[in-house]
């Protein structure tokens, strides 16, 4: 079975580099296509060079969501993995993962263990099938609403309402971010805090309608 991760990135070639490699490290037994989705940053794309990676590469800034849904585009796995720059792979994570989900039933979403997230009450970095893509999220990996934020609280809540989530404690991939005290704050952080107060009020706006699904499709 061939699994997408699908990591967007912008300004921090180095970090991204490092990243990946943790990920190829992790996942040499099992059939992983990585796709680096690059946001108008040509350091980062150049970075990549010799790594096994397929590389998009944007010449304007498009955000953490389109990148995104950019990247599900091209990638040809069954499974789509919610990647990012600032994430740590720790050995085990996909295979905890993939049998969370056979326990599902081969279908659905698995949220991963950050180790902060508090009562597993969402998760900020998962994995998903193509099916459940099609059929609960209306066709888009990523909810297209948003610029940056709150992306995994509406598709957790979405699994939630199908009984088609799973949290997954083997699953450890770390979020080393800012946020948690794991990270400085750089200007990718700023720029994605930038979107947090317009995404909030687009969240509660489809909360309260129910998570229509008000937008078209992208994986067919």
């Amino acid at each position: 079975m061939k699994i997408s991760v699908i990591i967007p990135s912008r300004g921090r070639p180095e970090q991204l580099r490092c990243c990946i490699r943790g990920l190829l490290a992790t996942t040499r037994k099992h059939n992983v296509e990585v796709i680096a989705v690059i946001d108008q940053c040509p350091e980062s794309a150049a970075a990549l060079q010799g790594m096994p990676v397929k590389v998009l590469s944007n010449s304007e800034h498009q955000g953490a969501t389109a990148c995104w849904n950019q990247g599900s585009l091209v990638a040809t796995g069954k499974i789509l993995v919610l990647g990012a720059d600032d994430l740590v792979f720790f050995k085990g994570w996909l295979d905890a993962a993939l049998a969370t989900l056979e326990e599902m039933g081969g279908s659905g979403m698995v949220g991963f263990n950050d180790g902060i997230t508090p009562e597993h009450a969402f998760s900020p970095h998962h994995m998903m099938t193509r099916d459940f893509i099609a059929r609960y999220m209306n066709g888009c990996f990523v909810i297209p609403c948003y610029k940056h934020q709150y992306v995994d609280l509406e598709a957790t809540a979405r699994a939630r309402r199908a009984g088609k989530y799973k949290w997954c404690e083997g699953a450890y991939v770390e979020h080393r971010h800012h946020a948690h005290g794991l990270a400085d704050i750089d200007e990718v952080y700023r720029l994605g805090n930038s979107y947090k107060e317009a995404d909030r009020e687009v969240f509660l706006a489809r909360q309260a309608a129910g998570w229509p699904n008000d937008f078209d499709p992208i994986l067919r």
